[in-house]
């Protein structure tokens, strides 16, 4: 069991060392300055990297899909402790009988 552990392990850091890797690369490649302008609002426009857009965006994105998931996660959570409580009062009325 501890050999699986330890390669699970080996797996994990091995993955997160790859995607490191692969975000070094893709920040490295994508080095063009992006303007960023907003023409009908008037705000000034602003210069950034390619790669640093990107990443605002993927996490905006990441942020996004967690709230849409969390909401579902907490209906789960709420129906749940509903029926675990139904289940103990039940439990508790046969104990009783």
């Amino acid at each position: 069991m501890k050999f699986l552990k330890k390669l699970f392990q080996s797996l994990k850091n091995l993955i997160t060392c790859l995607i490191l890797v692969f975000v070094t690369i893709f920040m490295i490649n994508n080095r063009q300055i992006v303007a960023i302008e907003f023409s009908p609002i008037p705000i000034n426009n602003f210069e950034t990297r390619l790669f640093v857009l990107m990443i605002l965006f993927y996490l905006a994105g990441l942020i996004t899909a967690f709230l849409i998931y969390s909401n579902s996660l907490f209906k789960s959570f709420i129906k749940n402790l509903q029926q675990k409580r139904k289940i103990q009062k039940l439990e508790k009325e046969i104990h009783d009988k």
